[in-house]
C-alpha cells in the first residue's frame, strides 16, 4: 500500500462565476467533564464495511461507460480495505488518550449503539455534506463534495451531536481525488485531537480545531524561523515559476518536496524540519451568473463544479507542536465572490516568514 490511500469520487463539472459559502458545522458538544470521562472508557476503533447497496448503484447504468463504473467499484472497495488497514496501525502507534481499544465493524458499532449501550466512546470516519455517493445515485453525476472528518463520540451521543471531531488532512494535492490520505494525514489528526482535548480539559472551555489551533499557533509561531519548513511541490499553482518567488518571500529555510518526502519526514519524526498541511474545512458552491446554483445540464441534472476551501496548518515534525496556522474562513461578502484557491499562496509565504 505504500503508506497511501485513495478514493477517486469526482468527475470534472462546470466552471461558474462565483461561489456560494456552505460552512461546515464545526460544533463540539462535549465538555470538560465529558472529555475526562471519556478518556476512562473503552475506545471503540469503528471499521468501515463494503455495503452491497452502494456497490450496486456504483454500478449504476447512467454511468455510461462500463470501464468507468467498475474502475469506482474498485476505488470504493480499495479504500475500505486501505482505511481499515491504516487507522488500525495508526490508532496503535498514536493514540495514548484511551487505555483500552478494540475494533468493531460500523455493524457491530450500530447493534451496540440499538442496545442502548454505554460504556464505549467510538472513534469513526466521518463525511459531513451530503453523500457524494448518494448524489451519484440521485443525480446519475458526481458532483457534491464532502468534508471527511475523524469523530470521537460517547456511543449513546447522537451523530448529529458530536463530542468530537476534527477534518481530515490531505498531504496530496486534491485534483479529481477527494480522499488521498497517507499517514501522516492520520498522525495528525489523532496526535492534534488528543492535544486539543488535553487543552480544553486543562482551560475548561470548548473552542473548534480552529480557534485552538490559532490560538497554539501563536504561542510558538517564533520557533518556525528556526527550521526547515518543508511544502510538498504539488501546493503551488505554478510549482516552477514560485518556488523562488515563494523562497524570497518566506526568508527562511524553504525546502519544495514531495508528498511522499512529506510524509517520511513527519512520520519520521525529522528534527528542526516543519511541514506544511491542508485541512478541508468548506464547501464553495458555485453559482450561474444570474444567481443560480450551478446549470441544468441536457437530462435535467443539476451540474455543480464544486470547490472545496482549506485551511493550512505548520506542524513541527519531532514535538508534532502547532507552529503556524491560517485559520481564516467562514462568510464574508467579498469572500463570496471569490473563487477558492487551494494552493498556497504568496501572502502564505510572507506570513510565515514574518511569524514572530
Amino acid at each position: 500500500m505504500k503508506n497511501k490511500i485513495t478514493l477517486v469520487l469526482t468527475i470534472l463539472g462546470i466552471y461558474a462565476n462565483c461561489y456560494v459559502h456552505a460552512q461546515i458545522n464545526g460544533k463540539l458538544y462535549g465538555q470538560k467533564e465529558d472529555f475526562i470521562a471519556m478518556a476512562k472508557r473503552p475506545l471503540l476503533v469503528e471499521l468501515l464495511e463494503e455495503d452491497p447497496e452502494i456497490i450496486k448503484n456504483l454500478s449504476y447504468t447512467a454511468l455510461k461507460k462500463k470501464a468507468i463504473r467498475d474502475s469506482l467499484v474498485q476505488e470504493y472497495k480499495t479504500f475500505i480495505f486501505n482505511y481499515n488497514k491504516m487507522i488500525k496501525s495508526s490508532v496503535e502507534k498514536y493514540w495514548k488518550y484511551n487505555e483500552k481499544v478494540e475494533y468493531k465493524t460500523a455493524s457491530e458499532v450500530n447493534k451496540l449503539k440499538e442496545s442502548k449501550n454505554n460504556k464505549y466512546v467510538v472513534l469513526s470516519y466521518i463525511l459531513q455534506q451530503q453523500s457524494m455517493l448518494t448524489s451519484m445515485i440521485n443525480n446519475s453525476f458526481i458532483n457534491h463534495l464532502e468534508i471527511p472528518a475523524i469523530s470521537y463520540n460517547r456511543i449513546e451521543q447522537p451523530d448529529k451531536k458530536t463530542d468530537y471531531k476534527i477534518c481530515m488532512p490531505s498531504s496530496g494535492i486534491l485534483k479529481y481525488r477527494l480522499l488521498d490520505y497517507r499517514e501522516c494525514d492520520f498522525k495528525f489528526a489523532l496526535i492534534e485531537m488528543q492535544s486539543h482535548l488535553k487543552w480544553m480539559i486543562q482551560n475548561n472551555k470548548t473552542v473548534e480545531f480552529q480557534e485552538y489551533a490559532e490560538i497554539i499557533a501563536k504561542e510558538n509561531c517564533s520557533k518556525l524561523k528556526n527550521m526547515k519548513l518543508q511544502v510538498e511541490t504539488d501546493f503551488l499553482r505554478k510549482n516552477g515559476e514560485q518556488k523562488a518567488e515563494a523562497k524570497e518571500d518566506y526568508g527562511h529555510d524553504l525546502e519544495f518536496v514531495t508528498a511522499g518526502q512529506l510524509d517520511s519526514s513527519y512520520i519520521g519524526n525529522k528534527k528542526g524540519v516543519a511541514v506544511l498541511l491542508r485541512i478541508p474545512f468548506e464547501i464553495m458552491n458555485p453559482t450561474s451568473a444570474s444567481g443560480n446554483m450551478g446549470n441544468m445540464n441536457a437530462g435535467g441534472v443539476r451540474d455543480s463544479n464544486q470547490k472545496t476551501q482549506f485551511y493550512k496548518i505548520v506542524v513541527d515534525c519531532e514535538s508534532n507542536k502547532i507552529l503556524w496556522a491560517d485559520v481564516s474562513g467562514g462568510f464574508s461578502l467579498k469572500k463570496a465572490f471569490i473563487v477558492p484557491d487551494e494552493f498556497v499562496k504568496k501572502s502564505d509565504f510572507k506570513n510565515m516568514g514574518q511569524c514572530k
